[in-house]
């Protein structure tokens, strides 16, 4: 198959934002290798903290990849966490294998494309690869996906950012793969509650790091403290958001919503519900003040006065007109 972009008339930029601040912290031979990875693709890294961003590559002398030779090395060389099963890259002739497991080997997720991480790790594998060899063969292994998942053309993130770049997967028959869309991005035309607790974290006053966040459907982070993060079971009930003013003393725990579930975040905040959590902060910052809010999406910003009385205060909230309130 021949390569094509999809985007081909685009002039946009990549660039990867992490919304904390590396400074002082130690890069793992596993983030040394991302970001070494992410530069040879002309993807652009930076950091930022208080509206305050630093270009990760400078901070870490990171350089380019000079071959796939020199990649495949680097890879196989990271030493595989206890419990895990490391991606690995072995060559024959002028075929690639990587063997990289693709499913989360639960549920419903067992035999289907969904372990994203390994999804990333391997988009960006085979196209530092293709791009330096656009002639060669590359076979995943190992990868776990069933033949009866291919026969249904599923569309998945991993067909996009493989750019139509020919692969082939062992013990698969690819009869055809998904349509690629004419967009990817499109108009939020629904009111999610990430879509405001994300745009709190970017706008919220600079006095406020956020040292916590469990986003809708993105990543659990760990608390960062003082000293040594701290690890969130995935268990334990968890607000949202969790901002820490320094000049004050304060602790912010936001939980978000949708309008009608108002009430189910007023529970979700009570000591009660968030007891183990605040436990857990209480380790490193015992005698900050603990203060708690709301996060909401509203059908109508101009209604926002009706929950003046509530128990928590609404510290954000955004329409789908785009109008807001802020309040922190």
């Amino acid at each position: 198959m021949v390569y094509k972009k999809l985007y081909p008339n685009s002039k946009a930029k990549m660039v990867m934002f992490y919304n904390n601040k590396w400074e002082n912290k130690k890069l793992t031979d596993t983030g040394k290798f991302g970001l070494k990875l992410m530069k040879s693709l002309e993807i652009e890294a930076y950091h930022g903290e208080n509206y305050i961003y630093e270009n990760l590559y400078d901070l870490y002398l990171i350089n380019k990849f000079i071959s796939i030779e020199e990649m495949i090395s680097e890879k196989n060389k990271i030493k595989e966490k206890k419990g895990n099963v490391s991606v690995k890259i072995t060559t024959l002739d002028d075929t690639y294998y990587i063997s990289s497991k693709l499913d989360k080997g639960i549920s419903n997720s067992s035999g289907k494309i969904s372990h994203d991480p390994n999804v990333g790790l391997l988009s960006g594998l085979i196209n530092f690869i293709h791009n330096n060899n656009n002639l060669c063969k590359i076979v995943i292994e190992k990868h776990n996906i069933t033949q009866d998942y291919f026969n249904k053309l599923p569309k998945s993130k991993f067909w996009y950012a493989i750019n139509e770049i020919d692969v082939e997967f062992s013990d698969i028959t690819i009869i055809k793969r998904p349509d690629l869309p004419n967009k990817y991005f499109t108009i939020e035309n629904s009111c999610s509650e990430k879509i405001s607790t994300i745009l709190l974290s970017q706008i919220i006053d600079k006095k406020y790091s956020c040292i916590f966040s469990n986003h809708s459907g993105c990543a659990l982070t760990n608390i960062k403290t003082h000293d040594n993060d701290i690890i969130v079971e995935r268990t334990m009930p968890r607000p949202d958001i969790l901002f820490y003013d320094k000049t004050e003393n304060t602790l912010l725990i936001v939980e978000g919503k949708i309008e009608k579930d108002i009430h189910l975040g007023i529970n979700q905040l009570q000591d009660s519900n968030l007891d183990r959590f605040i436990q857990l902060i209480k380790l490193s910052y015992s005698d900050s003040i603990i203060k708690k809010g709301l996060c909401i999406t509203i059908d109508d910003i101009s209604n926002i006065n009706k929950y003046s009385s509530i128990q928590f205060p609404i510290l954000f909230a955004i329409d789908l007109n785009g109008l807001y309130y802020y309040n922190v």
